[in-house]
């Protein structure tokens, strides 16, 4: 155990910790479809609520500790880290820590991307607040603020008239803690998985994939062997993309589709960071000018 930013308190008392609320968009509309349509077949609503976690992540921890920046300080080792999942929504606490803090905002990145490549929205937001987090339960204000300010989420929003953007919103006590960090690992893992617009911060999983694939370049860095895996990961892109533009096509209310253009953006950003990538290599092996030392990304 380390250094306490704030006291340990009764399990049946309310804490101060780091609270996230997910919801999957457009659940509804499919849980209504699969019965009218699907002959009850809800394998579709089942594989994207797995998507959310359970009971098990937080298991995790107690086995493991942190995963993210392991060596972060913390309360507990554990980071009282809970998931609990109810249909189409799930809600994350951690301990008021800077390694609660970024295992819980890598959770939702991990969440945010799953959801993304199996062609689905979410939204949600990540805030502080008092909560009572046990045993598949939560109660309190906090849990309260995540929940209501979900549907108002304005990241990236094309104008004031655009609401509920398909991102997980970080609220600002969360980005005000982040700013007082001095851990490198810490404020680096919380830069590679959010992005700002200049007024909110938001988790996007959007970066992590134009990176894939990447790597050191060495010695032994051959510009042929990574053309295959370029090429897969614009092959997945493309699919996942084009799940997008028949969702748009389908859609029916206008608010729908911007909401899907938005994944649409980011996926066409990831597309060309990668054939930015692939061009870098056809580059290399043209020339045979390596630029070793470097990392290729």
């Amino acid at each position: 155990m380390t250094q306490s930013d704030t006291p340990i308190e009764s399990d049946t008392h309310l804490e101060d910790k780091f609270i996230a609320f997910i919801d999957i968009l457009g659940f509804t509309a499919l849980v209504q479809k699969a019965e009218l349509e699907g002959n009850g077949d809800l394998s579709r609503a089942l594989e994207l609520t797995k998507a959310l976690g359970s009971a098990a992540d937080s298991n995790k921890f107690v086995q493991y500790g942190p995963t993210t920046c392991p060596l972060a300080r913390r309360i507990a080792n554990d980071l009282d880290f809970q998931v609990t999942q109810i249909s189409d929504c799930v809600v994350i606490s951690a301990e008021v820590s800077p390694a609660g803090m970024i295992n819980l905002v890598s959770h939702c990145f991990g969440i945010a991307l799953r959801i993304l490549t199996k062609g689905a929205l979410c939204r949600g937001v990540i805030t502080r607040g008092k909560i009572w987090h046990r045993d598949g339960q939560f109660i309190g204000r906090g849990y309260m603020r995540a929940f209501q300010s979900e549907p108002g989420v304005a990241f990236m929003c094309a104008d004031e008239n655009e609401t509920g953007t398909p991102f997980i919103e970080i609220d600002e006590p969360v980005t005000d803690y982040v700013r007082e960090q001095e851990d490198d690992c810490v404020r680096s893992m919380f830069e590679r998985t959010t992005r700002t617009d200049g007024t909110y911060t938001a988790i996007y999983p959007f970066g992590s994939l134009g990176n894939v694939p990447s790597s050191l370049v060495g010695l032994d860095f051959d510009p042929n062997e990574w053309k295959d895996p370029v090429r897969r990961s614009i092959g997945f892109r493309q699919a996942e993309l084009a799940v997008f533009d028949r969702a748009e096509a389908e859609a029916t209310k206008e608010s729908v589709k911007r909401k899907i253009r938005h994944y649409k953006r980011g996926l066409e950003e990831v597309l060309q960071r990668l054939r930015t990538k692939e061009a870098a290599l056809d580059a290399m092996i043209a020339t045979g000018r390596i630029p070793y030392g470097t990392v290729w990304i």
